[in-house]
This record gives structure tokens, sequence and C-alpha cells, in this order.
């Protein structure tokens, strides 16, 4: 074995272990979007609903992503609020029929109370598979999600960079490089 060929068999080797080492740790430590808790104390003799709104508060409606899951909150209850999503923009509670009742920037850690008389801030808003659907090219440009965005795209990267280098370690096999 010359020294040539072992370089080029220690370069490969070497190269893909680290690609494929950087790629897991990446998978690893992403986070999701974010992690986001809040709790909702329902003063009020009726159930509410609530949701973060991935907007400003002022935009009130959003579009089909927009939103995290929407939880009950019962009467004369509490709701502890935690999910993985984004960990930014807009609390909204509303009543059942989904008039906005409250809308407040996101805090981690917040806790909103809403008591009666209940003030409602809005018509019914849709439901969200009734809005306008979210342009392709916004999932990948929101601050909320330019983490992801990377990591999507250094994997195509690294997996395109390790096919290439496979593809070129068999071309020389077969006496097709020298």
């Amino acid at each position: 074995m010359t020294a040539r060929t072992w370089l080029k068999i220690t370069l490969f080797s070497g190269t893909s272990i680290a690609i494929l080492a950087v790629m897991g740790l990446c998978v690893a430590i992403y986070p999701g979007d974010a992690f986001m808790d809040y709790t909702v104390v329902n003063d009020t003799q009726t159930p509410l609903l609530t949701w973060v709104m991935d907007r400003q508060c002022e935009d009130v409606i959003g579009r089909q992503g927009d939103y995290s899951p929407v939880k009950e909150v019962p009467a004369n209850g509490r709701f502890e609020y935690s999910s993985h999503s984004t960990a930014d923009g807009c609390i909204q509670v509303a009543a059942e029929d989904r008039r906005l009742v409250l809308s407040q920037p996101y805090e981690s850690g917040a806790e909103v109370r809403v008591a009666e008389p209940l003030t409602y801030l809005s018509a019914p808003l849709p439901t969200e598979d009734e809005l306008e659907a979210r342009p392709w090219w916004e999932t990948f440009t929101k601050p909320s999600r330019r983490l992801l965005t990377f990591y999507i795209l250094f994997s195509a990267i690294a997996v395109g960079g390790i096919i290439a280098l496979w593809a070129a370690r068999k071309l020389q096999r077969q006496g097709g490089i020298a």
C-alpha cells in the first residue's frame, strides 16, 4: 500500500465519520423549535380555549401553521400549558365560541388570569384548517425556524458529501480514477 492510497482511505473514512458525528450531534442537541410554558387561570363559570399564535398580538388572526395546539381550560380552574413549539408570539385565550378574551405577548412562565365579566376582543376566530395556508418559504424564514433550516441544509450537504466520497472511492476501485 502506497502512502498516497493510505492517505486517500484515511481521509475518506475520517471525513465520513466526522460528517456523521456532526450530523448526529446536531440531531441530538436540536431543541425542536423551542419549549414554551405558561399558565391560564380561569375565574369564570365557562370553559375557555388557549393557544399561542406565532405572530404579533396585533395580527389577531394568523395562517395555517401559526398556532400551537388548542387546549381547554376548565371553568373555575387552571391549565398549565407546556409544549414543544415556537417560543415567541402571542398567548391567546378565547371563549368556547372562539371569540378572543385575552391576547398578550408570550413570556416564559407567565400566568394569565381571565375573570368575569368576559370582554370580547374579536369576532369568533376561524379554526386553523379554515385559515389561509402559509407560503412554503415562510416556514424556513421565520426567526423561530432558522435553526431548523440550518440543520436541514447542513444535513443535506453532509449526506451529499458522503455520497460523493463513496462514489469517488467506488470509481477509484474500478480503475476509473487514478
